[in-house]
């Protein structure tokens, strides 16, 4: 009996663990599957102007088809394109990673000047030129279930096209180890299987 009910817990733990994590809602953009100015979905905007959603093939190696940039002159954009993620366990480590890039168009400085903040910890980048896509990431430990992502732009103060292209946002729960929760879900369904057959 004491056997069935460890393999129970087990079970119950590794379904909860899979339930809770927490995710960064259209992170790579592709929700609206169409390019132009508008806030994505499941993101919220405060600021002059919108971002803007592009598939164009610099910066190069993005995530998926699309990706998100905002200071095109055309549109003057500089503001924070933010979401609240929910269902973090309070006191684990969390790391947010994404890609970071530039678009150049040869007009103006295309300068690009902005941050990516969570959980109090803050990922900044300010220059000009071209860039293709680079690896960001930074830890952060959940003081709440909740939490604000933002994605801030910064006016440069001169004439850009670009000011910073972001993609490919995801959260990962390093306090709780993927082989951990695969081999608690693996026990969990072999003792159920076990019982099940004692029965028959």
């Amino acid at each position: 009996m004491k056997f069935k009910s460890k393999i129970f817990t087990l079970a119950a733990l590794a379904f909860s663990t899979s339930l809770n994590a927490a995710t960064i809602t259209n992170g790579s953009f592709e929700d609206d599957a169409s390019t132009g100015y508008f806030i994505p979905t499941g993101w919220s905007w405060t600021g002059p102007g919108t971002p803007q959603i592009l598939n164009l093939l610099t910066p190069s190696g993005k995530d998926g088809t699309y990706y998100v940039e905002a200071g095109d002159t055309g549109n003057p954009t500089y503001g924070t394109l933010s979401q609240t993620v929910t269902d973090l366990i309070t006191g684990h480590n969390y790391e947010l990673s994404f890609l970071w890039g530039n678009r150049y168009t040869g007009v103006g400085n295309e300068a690009y000047d902005f941050t990516v903040e969570m959980g109090g910890i803050i990922f900044s980048q300010s220059g000009t030129g071209a860039l293709d896509f680079a690896p960001g990431a930074f830890n952060f430990i959940a003081s709440a279930s909740a939490h604000d992502l933002n994605i801030t732009w910064n006016d440069p103060g001169v004439n850009a096209y670009s000011d910073g292209a972001l993609d490919a946002f995801v959260l990962s729960d390093l306090t709780v180890p993927l082989p951990a929760a695969v081999w608690l879900f693996g026990s969990g369904i072999i003792g159920l299987l076990g019982i099940a057959r004692r029965k028959a």
